[in-house]
């Protein structure tokens, strides 16, 4: 992996602070990189719902499904595991030392890596995170650009100066939508968790899926 490349390009966007602190990265890895995870597209087999890892309550949706990039990829075809094993080790390493520089991360943290594939119907309301988030990055990861609809939402609150600790997904209708961050190939958004740092994913109608990487950095217990 070109940590270079990466890393120069991460170093000279500059963070956005309204209406939370937040980056837009483009072309984020090297295009060769790219290339091998679209050409490394994991199979709807190989993907688990959130619900059946345990990782959230029976109200979710079961329209995203998931594979966690942390462990060894033992479920993967031997030539994919060529690609994901020593990328995921880049993103647990290296890339991970790029993104604690930018944001001057000093509490003790981990991080969960999860890739992900939306489904038709797939829709997830305004909320902060997790209040043991620190830091969530998205990768987005379509073949092309004809789905850039489908990216996240931020969204400002109606009610003048509410905010959430976290945990709780809001109705739609009491948020207006500050920006929807277009699906485009090789494309980072990523956002520190806040009280007010409300995104969410607007209904999915279409049959379409919608892949991207998950990387959250979240407090040690």
């Amino acid at each position: 992996m070109n940590t270079e490349y990466t890393e120069s390009k991460i170093k000279n966007t500059n963070l956005v602070y309204e209406p939370y602190t937040h980056i837009l990265c483009d072309n984020v890895f090297e295009k060769s990189v790219y290339e091998n995870i679209i050409a490394n597209r994991i199979d709807e087999e190989c993907l688990q719902t959130l619900n059946e890892l345990g990782r959230v309550g029976n109200g979710y949706s079961t329209q995203r499904k998931v594979l966690s990039l942390n462990s060894k990829l033992t479920i993967l075809p031997e030539n994919q595991r060529e690609f994901w094993e020593p990328f995921s080790h880049w993103l647990l390493t290296d890339f991970k030392n790029i993104i604690i520089d930018k944001f001057n991360i000093t509490e003790k943290y981990h991080v969960d890596i999860l890739y992900t594939r939306d489904y038709k119907g797939y829709r997830l309301g305004p909320h902060t995170d997790s209040p043991k988030k620190i830091l969530t990055l998205l990768f987005y990861i379509p073949k092309d650009g004809d789905k850039s609809l489908l990216g996240t939402s931020m969204y400002l609150p109606k009610k003048e100066n509410f905010i959430c600790e976290g945990n709780k997904h809001h109705d739609y209708d009491s948020f207006n939508i500050f920006k929807t961050l277009e699906y485009i190939p090789n494309r980072m958004f990523g956002f520190v968790k806040s009280y007010n740092s409300f995104h969410g994913v607007e209904e999915i109608t279409d049959d379409v899926e919608r892949d991207l990487i998950i990387y959250d950095i979240q407090k040690s217990n």
